[in-house]
């Protein structure tokens, strides 16, 4: 690792982070998405020193890989449902559906009783 990315990394670090996770409110993954983009930058330093803004550059490779990791999630989730969910869980295909709301309602009722009462 050059001097001149160890600068710029120490320089921009937090800043970095903070915009990751205001942009994503993933602590974990906005934690792991920007790290993956500083070792990308630093592989590329080169090139990234060259950039008008690097560090816009990396929040911008961060947020693409916090939205990659996402989609790919969302795919296998998605991809389960509601044929491979209900031979999971041993529920037929048709009742999926009936069953999700029914857990949605569930944490719906849970989450208004731990609600702070205002007075």
């Amino acid at each position: 690792m050059s001097e001149d990315f160890a600068e710029f990394y120490a320089a921009r670090k937090d800043a970095v982070l903070r915009a990751v996770l205001v942009a994503t409110g993933d602590r974990v993954g906005g934690e792991d998405a920007a790290a993956e983009a500083f070792a990308r930058a630093c592989a590329g330093w080169d090139r990234v020193r060259q950039h008008p803004e690097p560090t816009a550059w990396v929040i911008r490779v961060a947020l693409n890989v916090y939205r990659s990791w996402w989609r790919r999630l969302r795919r296998e989730v998605l991809g389960l449902l509601p044929e491979r969910t209900g031979e999971l869980l041993g529920i037929a295909p048709a009742t999926v559906h009936v069953h999700l709301h029914r857990a949605l309602e569930t944490l719906r009722v849970q989450a208004a009783a731990e609600r702070p009462r205002r007075s």
